[in-house]
C-alpha cells in the first residue's frame, strides 16, 4: 500500500470498472495517507508545479520495450501512442481517435518548432535531437477518476465514490484539464451529473467534439487545446526521455511507493 504526502494528487486510470472497492484508504494523518488502488494510478505534488509529462516516469507497462526494436524518437513515441491506446475503452472510438490526434499533433508541433528547439539543446553538443522533445508533452491519462466529493466541506479520508470518470486527464503543473469527449446531441442525466460534480470542485473541463476528432484537418484540434498542450515544451531546459537503457524506467519518482 504506497503512502505519500497528504497533499498529494492521487489519479487512478485507465479502467471503467470501478466500484467501491476500487480504491480505499487505509489510514489517513494530518500529513500522510496509505491507499490502495485496484487499477494504475499516479501521483502528483501540486506544490512541486511541475507539469506531468511524458518523461515523468510513474508508468506501468505489461513489459518494457527493447530499444533495439524502437530505433528512433519516433519508433519510441509510437511506442507510447499504442500505450496509451491500450489504456482506452476497447470500443470507444472517440477515445482512440483522440490519442491519434494528440500524437499526431505533438509530432507536428515538434516539426513546426524545429529551429527553436534545436537552439535550446544547441549547448548540449550531440546529446540531444530536437525530436527528443516529443518526451516533453503533457502525458493524457485515459479513463481518469478525479477526485471530486460531492461535500466540499467535509474532511473525511477519500473513498471511491468521492472519485469521478472523465475521458482524459492532463496536469499542467498548475491545474487539472479533464478532458470530456461529446457529440453534438445533450449529455445524459448521469454523465451531467459527472461534469457538475467536477465543475463544483473547480476542475477546467475541455469539451471537445467527436466532429473535431474526425476532422483530419490540425486546424480545430489544435484550437481546442489550451497553450500548456501546444507550447508543452516550455518550462523546460532540456528533453528528457522516458527511456532508461534497454527499457523504459518503470517509475522515474522512486518516492511514489509502487
Amino acid at each position: 500500500m504506497p503512502t505519500v504526502p497528504r497533499q498529494s494528487l492521487i489519479i487512478p486510470y485507465g479502467t471503467s470498472h470501478w466500484t467501491d472497492t476500487s480504491f480505499t484508504v487505509a489510514e489517513q494523518t494530518e500529513t500522510s495517507t496509505t491507499y490502495t488502488s485496484r487499477t494504475y494510478t499516479v501521483v502528483i505534488d501540486p506544490a512541486a508545479a511541475k507539469p506531468f509529462r511524458f518523461n515523468s516516469g510513474q508508468y506501468a507497462f505489461p513489459s518494457p520495450p527493447e530499444l533495439r526494436l524502437l530505433p528512433t524518437v519516433w519508433d519510441r513515441s509510437q511506442f507510447l501512442q499504442d500505450y496509451c491506446l491500450g489504456l482506452c475503452e476497447t470500443w470507444a472510438k472517440y477515445q482512440h481517435l483522440f490519442i491519434a490526434r494528440y500524437f499526431d499533433f505533438i509530432r507536428l508541433r515538434i516539426e513546426e518548432a524545429r529551429d527553436e528547439l534545436t537552439d535550446k539543446i544547441s549547448s548540449f553538443g550531440d546529446l540531444y535531437e530536437y525530436r527528443d522533445w516529443v518526451f516533453s508533452a503533457l502525458r493524457p491519462l485515459p479513463r481518469a477518476y478525479i477526485f471530486a466529493p460531492k461535500n466540499l466541506d467535509q474532511d473525511v479520508p477519500p473513498s471511491a465514490n468521492d472519485f469521478v470518470m472523465i475521458d482524459f486527464v492532463f496536469w499542467d503543473g498548475q491545474n487539472m484539464i479533464a478532458i470530456n469527449l461529446t457529440g453534438s446531441e445533450k449529455p445524459d442525466p448521469f454523465h451531467q451529473k459527472r461534469l457538475d460534480r467536477l465543475n463544483q470542485n473547480g476542475v477546467k473541463i475541455i469539451s471537445i467534439e467527436h466532429a473535431i476528432l474526425e476532422d483530419e484537418n490540425d486546424y480545430a484540434f489544435r484550437q481546442s487545446l489550451p497553450p500548456t498542450l501546444v507550447n508543452f515544451w516550455q518550462g523546460e531546459i532540456a528533453p528528457a526521455s522516458p527511456f532508461v537503457d534497454t527499457k523504459l524506467g518503470d517509475i522515474a519518482a522512486s518516492d511514489i511507493g509502487f
